[in-house]
């Protein structure tokens, strides 16, 4: 998708945000995904947020073998084969899957929805998204914005989730808060 100028403005986009763009992209057009790395740079989370909810054109699913290091920006789902610790931030128009189990800290963000087998947020990062694990550890000022469905939620720490809780058991200290609804679920076996 091309993003224009008079594009912004037709979607009633403040004039910083124009001026922006036209100072970043001379030109007055630019790809879809290259607004979003940009807008990510400058910390316009609320614009990046809702260019992902825009009817963009979805691609076909990302499959990444192992993730190693660096941004991800997918007009799709996006699924990493292995394991991994963020080291960058992911914009998904859809969800991320990991099989096995995802780590973000240090301030690392995800804006999409999240399938893993374990979610560990820590140290400042978030997930503006929906959460589905089987385990799912908020700790150190990590942040969920989404709702969750997980088998055992932790806030050891300084976490929270703001967003409805659907779990088996939970397991959240003094300092850990939910701004939402817990509902106690049983999951099936083979979710």
């Amino acid at each position: 998708m091309l993003i224009t100028s008079e594009w912004l403005e037709a979607n009633n986009f403040g004039h910083d945000y124009i001026n922006e763009f036209n100072r970043h992209f001379p030109s007055g057009e630019a790809d879809a995904l290259k607004v979003l790395k940009k807008w990510e740079e400058l910390g316009y989370f609320c614009f990046a947020r809702w260019l992902l909810d825009e009817p963009l054109p979805k691609m076909e699913p990302l499959v990444i073998e192992e993730y190693k290091c660096g941004d991800i920006y997918y007009p799709g789902d996006v699924h990493i084969k292995k394991e991994c610790m963020l080291t960058g931030n992911i914009i998904v128009n859809g969800t991320l899957s990991v099989d096995g189990k995802l780590i973000l800290r240090e301030r690392r963000y995800i804006l999409g929805n999240v399938n893993s087998k374990r979610v560990i947020i820590t140290n400042d990062a978030n997930i503006c998204g929906d959460v589905e694990a089987d385990n799912t550890v908020i700790e150190d000022n990590g942040s969920i914005h989404g709702n969750v469905r997980t088998r055992e939620l932790t806030i050891p720490e300084a976490g929270y989730v703001l967003g409805d809780v659907y779990t088996e058991k939970t397991n959240i200290s003094a300092s850990g808060y939910i701004y939402g609804e817990v509902k106690v679920v049983k999951f099936s076996d083979n979710k």
